[in-house]
């Protein structure tokens, strides 16, 4: 573990593994350096729930969520 930090030190201090010219934050790079990424992801074939009321499926997703929690609390 010691020596994966000495590592990962020495891979940061001297920039290693970046691409000339783009100066981006933490988690942008991995998808700038992917050529069209923007075409990838927010493309006509890109991921789609198929509805324009995303609301609906989140309070599904979190009224599920709360019905397993009381489930859990009454099992415990």
């Amino acid at each position: 573990m010691f020596a994966a930090l000495i590592v990962a030190g020495y891979i940061m201090k001297n920039g290693l593994g970046l691409i000339e010219g783009l100066d981006f934050g933490p988690g942008q790079y991995y998808y700038t350096d992917l050529p069209g990424w923007d075409k990838i992801f927010f493309g006509e074939k890109s991921i789609n729930i198929g509805t324009r009321h995303p609301l609906l499926f989140f309070a599904f997703f979190f009224s599920w969520g709360y019905f397993c929690f009381k489930v859990l609390q009454k099992l415990g």
